[in-house]
């Protein structure tokens, strides 16, 4: 019986707020959004990195994987500068953008660890 009625309801995650103390759920579109689309990001750049040499040259690989990097440090700037905002409001959202800016640094971090 519960299965059938959680059937046609998109899927959701429970949280527990550290401000009331209740237990919230969350749709999961914001998890999507902050936590898988900034991981294609290092997907990406571990895909490349990955790749061998014959398939699309050591000079091409190298600044695919810098361009990768480079669009991973920009993003994750504005998105820390957005966490710093949010924070600065009191919105209770605001470890989201911090959590997508330090997923989006990793490829800057592979980058210098592999360079």
């Amino acid at each position: 019986m519960a299965r059938a009625r959680l059937q046609g309801m998109p899927l959701r995650i429970l949280i527990s707020c550290r401000r009331c103390g209740k237990i919230h759920s969350m749709a999961m579109r914001r998890t999507f959004r902050h936590i898988v689309l900034p991981a294609l990001a290092p997907a990406v750049f571990f895909l490349v990195a990955a790749t061998p040499v014959e398939v699309i040259g050591c000079f091409n690989r190298g600044l695919t994987a810098l361009a990768v990097a480079l669009v991973g440090v920009v993003a994750g700037l504005i998105f820390a500068v957005k966490c710093g905002r949010s924070r600065r409001r009191g919105e209770p959202d605001a470890h989201w953008w911090a959590l997508s800016a330090l997923i989006l640094a990793i490829p800057a971090v592979g980058l210098i660890i592999l360079a």
